[in-house]
């Protein structure tokens, strides 16, 4: 199997799709009225990539329990991904380790893996200081629940 199958299988059992019914997105503006009508009652594997990758700056739109709901989809899309806008934008909002707290330890293991898998092929190379830099708040921020 491969690194990348191992990513997405392990996804799926850190984060178990479940159908989300609660509240999505925290406003009514254009992009979270797309949010709400894609992601409403979805599990997070069923989310299409492209939805992803057209919506991969829309994470802080989601409510605190959609993101613990969903953030897996955009994190499979930066795995199949690496070099791609989600992948560069998750690494990026990794470092601010949104909601850390709600997750798991194989949750939070999961999360500090796909972050590796990114700076090691995102184009920038894992010696890259921004990879160095954003592995090391990511580890800090993740870690920290017992990744």
């Amino acid at each position: 199997m491969s690194r990348q199958k191992e990513l997405l299988a392990h996804l799926l059992d850190a984060f178990p799709p479940k159908a989300y019914s609660g509240t999505v997105a925290t406003d009514s503006c254009a992009e979270c009225q797309d949010l709400q009508a894609t992601l409403g009652g979805a599990s997070w594997w069923s989310i299409p990539g492209k939805f992803i990758q057209e919506h991969a700056d829309h994470l802080p739109l989601l409510t605190k329990e959609a993101y613990k709901a969903f953030f897996p989809a955009w994190m499979g899309e930066a795995v199949s991904d690496p070099a791609g806008k989600t992948a560069a934008l998750l690494l990026a909002h990794l470092r601010e380790g949104r909601f850390a707290s709600l997750f798991s330890q194989q949750e939070s293991y999961a999360v500090i893996q796909v972050a590796k898998w990114i700076a090691e092929r995102n184009g920038l190379g894992p010696d890259a200081p921004v990879n160095i830099e954003s592995l090391a708040a990511i580890t800090q921020r993740w870690g920290g629940h017992g990744a």
